[in-house]
């Protein structure tokens, strides 16, 4: 592990920490280390309040992916949609973010934890150089990661509800009823 790199990606957390503890609808956030996390990289956790259609809060967290390289850095968003979901609701979430997938502009939706969450997951490489370019691009790169989950967390959670059918939801995609 490149000493250099890894106090790099930490300055670019806290500068992201910096900067969304000024923004509209962000709650608590706070860094936790790899040692302090048991795992491969320090993790920004953040409370993102009035989220999606219920104005619920969920979690983000951004963090750096483990990759040694050069040249570049690998910056992930992983937002959380629900925790809580039903086990017999799982193989139709699983339809729908396997279908939604193909619309969604970037990113994607996936069943995390035993299936139990749904996640929204982003990532973008992150070239090392300019210091106010890669925050920058990590900014960037969270609030569109934040902007899609939210977009979309609705459909989701219609078929959550059974409120609607994963048809149902889909048929509004292909009308462009969004």
């Amino acid at each position: 592990m490149d000493k250099k790199i890894e106090s790099k990606k930490k300055k670019l957390l806290e500068a992201l920490e910096t900067t969304l503890k000024g923004e509209e609808g962000i709650g608590e956030l706070s860094i936790f280390t790899a040692k302090e996390l048991g795992a491969p990289m320090d993790i920004l956790r953040v409370e993102i309040a009035g989220f999606g259609v219920d104005l619920v809060s969920v979690l983000g967290e951004f963090l750096f992916m483990p990759f040694e390289d050069t040249d570049v850095l690998f910056f992930s968003s992983v937002i959380t949609i629900t925790g809580t979901l039903e086990k017999e609701t799982a193989p139709d979430i699983a339809e729908l973010i396997s279908r939604m997938n193909f619309i969604v502009p970037f990113g994607c939706f996936a069943l995390g934890d035993e299936d139990r969450s749904v996640v929204y997951k982003y990532t973008v490489p992150v070239l090392i150089g300019d210091d106010d370019l890669m925050n920058k691009t990590i900014a960037r790169a969270c609030d569109s990661a934040i902007g899609i989950a939210e977009t979309f967390e609705g459909y989701i959670k219609l078929v959550i509800k059974n409120e609607m059918s994963v048809n149902d939801v889909l048929d509004m995609f292909k009308n462009g009823q969004r």
